[in-house]
């Protein structure tokens, strides 16, 4: 079986990027011009060439995208969560990831994926949602437009994220040479299970490197500077920041997460916390015949 790919080239040629839609719309290369090497270009996604994708059942490289969950479920024990009586079963992160998107256009420079409420949906998420990925890239920088849509007669409850898994080139530098950098407005305490908050935790001084302990499997809430850089040795920054368009109280979470033996490190933006859809005045809810628009950007320096 092979994976048809998209890829979607800057104006100069120089920024490149690659998606795959059948297989969650996973984005499996993103290249820039390398501002510590003159005339090369960086691969920023984590993708080991040993990966088969085609069997590959985990959400765990490159550029995936969660909907309608960020991070676990737990209800009295389960991965579940309950609507109108009844309990509904969601995996870490959604289904997004593990579905095909369809492609409603591709450019030069431009790729637009939207999912759609199908009968495999409605098993896990009786709602009558789109959603709706629009990549562009300009030279030197990577933009998503994310749109959410909510088709149906009754307020949907969902949270999105952005799970980049980043390449820590091993042949260039240490995690503990890596630093990150960014506004923290508190930092929230998860149970023993990661499955959910239950309280705060004291902030850590940044910019902190990626080797350190205390910034894995840590969760903050973000004040309205939204960006977040690593810093590289070689004097170089990587700067993403994701916002509401319409109402700036969108994705205010931002989870951190590596395996500290493994070359990446995942930079995740999430509009709630684990278990908000059991939270309901922690998780979003869509207004009938309503949408929500986000911005990602995304620049190398």
């Amino acid at each position: 079986m092979t994976l048809a790919t998209c890829s979607i080239t800057s104006p100069n040629g120089a920024t490149r990027a690659t998606f795959i839609p059948q297989k969650g719309g996973l984005g499996t290369s993103l290249t820039m011009p390398d501002p510590a090497r003159p005339g090369q270009t960086r691969e920023l996604l984590y993708l080991p060439a040993d990966i088969d994708l085609v069997s590959y059942p985990k959400l765990g490289v490159a550029w995936p995208f969660c909907f309608p969950i960020c991070g676990r479920l737990n209800r009295e024990g389960k991965s579940v969560y309950l609507h109108e009586h009844r309990q509904y079963p969601l995996n870490i992160h959604g289904f997004a990831h593990a579905l095909p998107w369809e492609v409603l256009a591709h450019s030069d420079d431009t790729l637009v994926m939207a999912l759609k409420a199908n009968k495999t949906t409605h098993e896990c998420y009786p709602f009558e949602f789109e959603v709706v990925l629009s990549y562009t890239l300009k030279d030197g920088e990577f933009i998503c437009h994310q749109t959410t849509l909510n088709h149906g007669h009754e307020a949907m409850p969902y949270y999105s994220g952005f799970h980049p898994y980043f390449w820590i080139d091993p042949a260039r530098y240490q995690k503990s040479e890596v630093m990150i950098d960014f506004t923290p407005f508190k930092r929230l305490q998860y149970n023993a299970d990661l499955t959910d908050v239950v309280g705060e935790r004291e902030l850590f001084t940044t910019p902190i490197a990626l080797s350190e302990p205390v910034i894995n499997e840590s969760l903050s809430i973000l004040g309205e500077d939204r960006a977040v850089k690593l810093y590289f040795p070689d004097h170089s920054t990587l700067e993403m920041a994701v916002q509401g368009m319409d109402d700036p109280s969108m994705y205010r979470y931002l989870q951190l997460y590596h395996v500290p033996e493994q070359p990446f490190f995942c930079i995740e933006p999430w509009m709630a916390h684990p278990n908000a859809m059991n939270t309901p005045t922690a998780l979003r809810l869509l207004p009938p015949g309503q949408r929500d628009h986000a911005l990602l950007t995304l620049k190398l320096y």
